[in-house]
């Protein structure tokens, strides 16, 4: 019974081990930066609006464990828009902590893609004001 606690309990560790849960609970597609708490780069990914992601350093390229021997918690989450320019940033995640794009500090807003220069947005077709018979007030059908 023992070896199966130690192994749940193995289990459970490894799977919080170096993990963080992203929501981009902003209008805009981010790219969420993890840091660790000496600042070297840990990794990235992107997330659509409104969708959530989790990000874990607990496996290398190949799905291998990896286990580095300092400590790199509490994280930093910068989020960050697609054009590059900063959205927020969320300090001293915990590991298994949760970090939202809205949450963190910042301007909290992307720039709007620039317009196609030519292109306009479609106007709503109306059809043409019927016209008046002559000598009378029926409205004439168009399409009749």
């Amino acid at each position: 019974m023992k070896a199966w606690f130690c192994i749940f309990t193995l289990a459970c560790a490894t799977v919080f081990a170096g993990s963080v849960k992203l929501v981009n609970d902003s209008q805009y597609k981010l790219r969420a930066i993890i840091r660790a708490a000496d600042g070297s780069y840990l990794g990235e990914t992107i997330i659509n609006a409104g969708s959530f992601s989790a990000w874990t350093d607990s496996y290398g390229p190949a799905g291998q464990y990896k286990h580095d021997s300092r400590s790199q918690t509490p994280y930093t989450v910068m989020w960050s828009c697609i054009d590059g320019g900063s959205f927020s940033t969320s300090s001293g995640v915990p590991t298994g902590g949760m970090s939202t794009a809205l949450g963190g500090d910042g301007p909290r807003t992307c720039k709007s893609p620039p317009k196609s220069p030519g292109v306009q947005a479609p106007e709503t077709y109306l059809p043409p004001p019927p016209e008046q018979v002559p000598g009378g007030s029926k409205p004439q059908n168009p399409y009749e």
